[in-house]
């Protein structure tokens, strides 16, 4: 089982993406679209959450084939060894 490093919001993963290229797209209800200005065919919903889970995380970051230390570094999360 994996260890949460920290709470994240959905609002500091659109941050995030954002310095990808990504922008948001569309909204339906609690989920929002993103896309990415450079490749349009590149895009990822993600849920309207305060805490966003692990696996929800994990799913993003596969999805958009990048890698998810870069954001935990991002974030200013020190000795983070994922695995």
């Amino acid at each position: 089982m994996k260890k949460r490093i920290k709470k994240i919001s959905t609002r500091e993963l659109i941050k995030y993406l954002g310095t990808l290229g990504f922008h948001i797209f569309s909204q339906e209800g609690s989920h929002v679209k993103l896309i990415q200005a450079n490749n349009i065919k590149n895009n990822v919903t993600v849920p309207w959450r305060k805490e966003l889970g692990q696996g929800t995380i994990d799913d993003v970051f596969h999805h958009i084939k990048h890698p998810i230390a870069d954001f935990y570094q991002w974030l200013g999360v020190r000795n983070f060894n994922y695995q």
